[in-house]
């Protein structure tokens, strides 16, 4: 990957957004009060799990009380998402250790004052576990490899923020500075508020994207700067698919771009396009048509569709070419002459970093 990446530097570097998340995650642990009351859920589990006895009389109490037959999970340091697995659960189980706790044949009193949680710690138990959640539900779903997720990031990255981590009334100090820490964090590594952002390779992705197209989660100034950036691009790119069909070696002529810009859906009547590009980009912009297939299997159906646009599709057809190039020039680092040769990869590869194709947290968190 490091040798494709010092000879693809028109892609530049995305960081994982898996551990780019834990970064963002970490510093909540770091909390005084926080850090305390993962210590000694910890403590609570892990006298569960090293106790034959209090196991058997767990299962048998939930049993008893109707309780899910669960048992509890004890966090990994490394593993964020173990954390908010081991609150959840222990949350779940909440009336199942309480009475085996308080129950004298079964624990020693002692221990039950060293393990039993007070009110105020489930309560902020279960505050957390919500908290991070969404956030636990977008790792699964960004780490999978089923599709691209580049095109993914800033959606979920400004759902996160205006929605998940949005501090409530409701909310408690500690909960409230939970949600504050985690957005900061988001922030200050993507910057989602930046102009600059607009013309970012995975804002780009989300753009050629059918389900993210509308950029609802930009403001209009950056989305009008995305559209106009995309333009540009489609400029600067070879038009693969009229090349191979028209049987000449002819390039096209290069056509004039009107010099505003374009004004994409910005007003009730827009100014009539000057050229097949913006022609095109607008009807794309406006296409309906299977809105919730992934932007690989989208394009794949499409291209003919918009032909003048088939730079759009060879971008991300660039992106699963990348690390099958990465593969090869990593084994034979000196054979460059036919690395341009090589196929593209499937479609269960990775895009960049991760890839991941089912139902989208995104649509939960807009």
């Amino acid at each position: 990957m490091e040798c494709a990446g010092n000879k693809c530097l028109e892609w530049g570097d995305f960081g994982c957004f898996g551990h780019t998340l834990q970064l963002c995650i970490k510093p909540v642990f770091e909390l005084a009060s926080v850090a305390k009351l993962i210590e000694k859920c910890r403590k609570l589990v892990g006298h569960f799990k090293h106790s034959t006895t209090v196991t058997a009389e767990m299962r048998n109490r939930q049993k008893r009380l109707g309780v899910p037959e669960h048992v509890l999970v004890q966090d990994v340091v490394t593993r964020w998402n173990s954390t908010q697995a081991m609150l959840s659960r222990l949350v779940e189980q909440r009336r199942t250790l309480t009475y085996i706790l308080l129950d004298e044949k079964v624990t020693e009193k002692t221990d039950a004052t060293v393990f039993l949680p007070k009110d105020h710690e489930w309560e902020l138990m279960n505050d957390l576990s919500t908290v991070l959640m969404d956030l636990s539900d977008v790792t699964t779903y960004m780490c999978s490899e089923n599709s691209v997720s580049l095109n993914e990031v800033y959606p979920i990255v400004c759902g996160l923020m205006r929605r998940s981590l949005k501090v409530q009334d409701s909310d408690g100090v500690i909960t409230g500075k939970t949600k504050d820490v985690i957005s900061d964090e988001l922030n200050r590594r993507y910057q989602p508020y930046d102009m600059k952002t607009a013309c970012s390779t995975p804002v780009i992705a989300s753009l050629m994207d059918t389900r993210y197209k509308q950029l609802t989660f930009l403001s209009s100034e950056q989305r009008k700067k995305a559209e106009e950036f995309l333009e540009g691009l489609i400029d600067e790119m070879p038009l693969k698919r009229l090349t191979e069909t028209s049987g000449s070696d002819t390039p096209p002529p290069k056509r004039q771009r009107r010099p505003s810009g374009i004004d994409f859906l910005l007003s009730k009547s827009p100014d009539k396009p000057e050229s097949q590009d913006e022609l095109e980009l607008q009807s794309y912009l406006l296409d309906k048509s299977d809105c919730n297939k992934s932007p690989l299997e989208w394009w794949s159906d499409n291209e003919t569709k918009y032909p003048q646009n088939t730079a759009i599709s060879t971008i991300y057809d660039e992106e699963k070419a990348k690390l099958r190039r990465a593969d090869y020039m990593e084994a034979n680092p000196d054979r460059d002459d036919i690395i341009n040769e090589l196929p593209v990869l499937n479609d269960n590869h990775t895009s960049l970093r991760h890839t991941n194709y089912y139902k989208s947290p995104v649509y939960m968190l807009n």
